[in-house]
């Protein structure tokens, strides 16, 4: 249980990482 939440945890982080790099790119080329 505790490795899913690990799992999940790096899951959103990642995701958020991901997000975070495309909204700099977007404003950069706007």
């Amino acid at each position: 249980m505790a490795f899913l939440q690990i799992a999940i945890d790096a899951e959103i982080r990642l995701i958020v990482e991901c997000w975070t790099c495309a909204l700099d790119y977007v404003s950069a080329v706007l």
